[in-house]
């Protein structure tokens, strides 16, 4: 925020004036530079970059003591945005960021990065906590020191930023007594047939392919039509956030909700996305980022809108969110005591020294687990009595 009280100068003869944006400022060869709001800081600053500015050489501000926090985010961000560019980011983690980005220019705006003590980020935790629940405020906690620990890993400062002890992630006590406090986040079994019957396609197919293989938006998006084997009732497709091998069995109701969908999707309105299984009656993705204003992206995501929608009409809205699908599955499929199972289904990383061992989880097991997760929906169906007869 600008000082609205201008200040006087130090002395007769300090070489700077105070600008209306806030700062001690110099005009040399017709451009303004502006160097802090400390009088004896901003005078030692201009006095060593004063013959380069003079020459008509720009000085070397993006490094070193003089770093601000707003010239250290607009670093960062161009580097986001050069490996969103070359697909090494996805563009939801590039909205995460960027909006990450927004909050702490916000907050400490030209402040330099090398004066930040430990007071400074409590503070800053303590504004982001008024309006962020726990996780929220762990995910936003920890981009912050991402894009700090970025710029020391790059050179960019020349010691590590002064968290202190208090700029932490919340415990996992914190995190569970708000999960108990906001009640119950998920859904059951009958709540999840009446959203199935009141969703229209393609979207009950999508609901489907949630609960029957754990896919998330993104996944649902971007899947091609070429993944799902109608004749195997089998999807062979990776997970788009770590292109993680996954593959399913899929449920008679999941095939048919499948094909009718596809039968009646729109042409696309690119052609380059004309092998993709399910688009808007637009004929775009139904997840999708478009480039905004600057570096900003402008993310759509489709399918959690028409799923909020059912969620407010059957008044299921504070049960979750469409991802919580996923974790519906996770959960009831993990009653069948098979993680690989279960992980080779979703495009999880198995990170322990028995994967490397595993080349490939055989049919019966995948099989296994949606059959499992398809009797608890449908407790009369047919995948209920051919599991109690394998037993």
């Amino acid at each position: 925020m600008p000082n609205k009280k201008k200040p006087k100068k130090p002395r007769r003869d300090f070489p700077l004036f105070w600008h209306q944006g806030g700062q001690w400022c110099k005009k040399i060869r017709g451009k303004f530079y502006y160097f802090g709001t400390d009088p004896e800081q901003a005078e030692a600053k201009y006095k060593r970059e004063e013959n380069h500015l003079r020459a008509g050489r720009t000085t070397n501000r993006t490094h070193g003591p003089d770093l601000t926090v707003r010239a250290m985010v607009n670093l960062y961000l161009t580097s986001m945005k050069n490996r969103l560019d070359v697909g090494q980011l996805s563009a939801r983690s590039f909205r995460d960021y960027f909006s990450a980005s927004e909050s702490l220019v916000e907050f400490f705006g030209d402040d330099r990065v090398m004066d930040l003590r430990p007071e400074n980020f409590e503070r800053y935790q303590a504004k982001l906590a008024k309006t962020l629940n726990p996780v929220s405020l762990g995910n936003a906690t920890l981009r912050a020191r991402i894009i700090f620990n970025w710029a020391l890993k790059n050179d960019y400062i020349e010691r590590p930023p002064r968290f202190g002890t208090s700029f932490q992630m919340p415990s996992a006590k914190v995190k569970r007594r708000a999960k108990r406090e906001s009640g119950k986040r998920t859904f059951d079994a009958p709540e999840l047939r009446k959203i199935i019957a009141s969703a229209g396609q393609p979207l009950r197919a999508m609901i489907l392919l949630a609960l029957n293989g754990g896919l998330g938006q993104t996944d649902l998006a971007a899947i091609p039509l070429r993944a799902i084997d109608f004749k195997s009732s089998l999807i062979n497709f990776p997970r788009v956030k770590t292109e993680t091998d996954r593959r399913f069995f899929l449920w008679p109701e999941t095939v048919k909700a499948a094909q009718e969908a596809i039968k009646i999707r729109p042409d696309p309105k690119d052609r380059k996305h004309d092998g993709l299984a399910f688009l808007t009656i637009q004929g775009r993705p139904w997840v999708r980022h478009l480039a905004g204003e600057g570096r900003r992206i402008v993310f759509t995501d489709a399918v959690a809108q028409e799923f909020n929608k059912i969620l407010r009409k059957l008044k299921l809205k504070r049960r979750g969110s469409f991802y919580n699908l996923r974790h519906c599955f996770r959960t009831v499929a993990d009653a069948v005591k098979d993680a690989p199972a279960v992980d080779a289904i979703m495009g999880h990383v198995d990170p322990s020294m028995g994967a490397n061992y595993v080349s490939e989880i055989g049919d019966e097991r995948l099989r296994a687990v949606t059959d499992h997760v398809r009797a608890w929906l449908w407790p009369n169906s047919k995948a209920t009595a051919r599991r109690k007869k394998v037993k």
